[in-house]
């Protein structure tokens, strides 16, 4: 399988792409768990060069997706919601160049915030992002939401080839949620809306309280609370293992006032799709050989120091969370 691009490969479709002059050569953006960013400054302005992961490029569709979901950014900036959507060249967003992917950003003054730092303030704007989101003109959708449906046997076969004793002994929790997963879709598709879909607190830039929202790759239709529930769960910390009621609560109230239902199932498909979903693909990265050496220690790391725990204290605290 292909590596991400190297320096001079990025230089040339610089070059190509970008209005003006490069003026320095692209600097690595530290930071994203699966594609690989790069600063360029020309004379012309600052942008952030995304290569598709080469794992994600060789997918089927996945130009026409990316061209939906980077649509979606515009659309949703064009009714005022800080949405950093990439830059059309042409009639594309998405620039084939020497076998990779590209995608071309503004650069956004701003910085991430770790979870320990997120205070109520950042919450309160959180939670009338997603409502901004789900009450737009873009909340119609005839499409049912996209989910990463995977089998027990495939949970099975893949955790214990993995020889990873933490996971193993996670597997029966994992196969019970998958099921509870399953059985919460039928539920979740009677109310659609367009969204982001994975509004994690890496994906907003601060600026002070300034919000600026990136990575729109998964942008699409999606249950509206399963979303909010499952994404107020993240910036409240529950994926470094920790959980901060006050930010949930602030999130979940300034949303909506009224007493959410369904949140059961909200729950499960958020865990499935988005926290199963993103640690079947790292089990994969992180022990198949066809995935590059670099792409393997990524996905180890990332199991090791992050989801595993993070499964481990929901397993732990599943009854506080009033989920069950």
């Amino acid at each position: 399988m292909s590596t991400f691009a190297k320096e001079p490969t990025l230089l040339e479709f610089s070059q190509k792409f970008l209005r003006g002059k490069v003026l320095e050569p692209p600097q690595i953006l530290i930071g994203g768990a699966l594609h690989q960013n790069w600063k360029v400054v020309t004379d012309q302005g600052s942008y952030v060069i995304k290569e598709i992961n080469p794992a994600i490029a060789i997918k089927p569709d996945v130009i026409k997706n990316y061209e939906a979901s980077e649509t979606i950014a515009h659309e949703f900036a064009e009714i005022g919601l800080p949405a950093v959507a990439a830059i059309k060249i042409g009639s594309c967003f998405i620039h084939s160049f020497q076998e990779s992917l590209y995608i071309i950003y503004p650069f956004v003054k701003g910085h991430v915030l770790p979870a320990e730092k997120i205070e109520k303030s950042h919450a309160t704007i959180v939670g009338s992002i997603f409502k901004t989101m789900h009450i737009s003109k873009l909340n119609t959708c005839q499409t049912l939401p996209h989910y990463d449906l995977f089998s027990n046997t495939h949970w099975t076969r893949i955790i214990q080839n993995s020889n990873e004793p933490n996971l193993i002994k996670l597997l029966p929790s994992i196969l019970t949620w998958n099921d509870l997963y399953h059985s919460a879709i039928p539920k979740l598709n009677e109310t659609i809306v367009i969204s982001h879909r994975d509004l994690h607190y890496s994906n907003i830039l601060w600026d002070g309280l300034t919000p600026s929202i990136i990575d729109w790759e998964s942008a699409g239709p999606t249950n509206p609370l399963q979303e909010v529930l499952g994404f107020a769960l993240e910036w409240s910390g529950i994926i470094a293992s920790q959980f901060n009621k006050e930010i949930f609560q602030t999130i979940i109230k300034t949303y909506s006032p009224r007493d959410l239902t369904f949140q059961k199932e909200a729950f499960y498909g958020w865990l499935g799709n988005s926290v199963l979903g993103w640690i079947e693909f790292n089990i994969r990265r992180a022990f198949n050989k066809d995935f590059s050496v670099t792409e393997q220690a990524r996905g180890q790391s990332i199991l090791k120091n992050k989801m595993i725990p993070c499964l481990a204290f929901i397993e732990k605290h599943l009854s506080e969370l009033n989920f069950q």
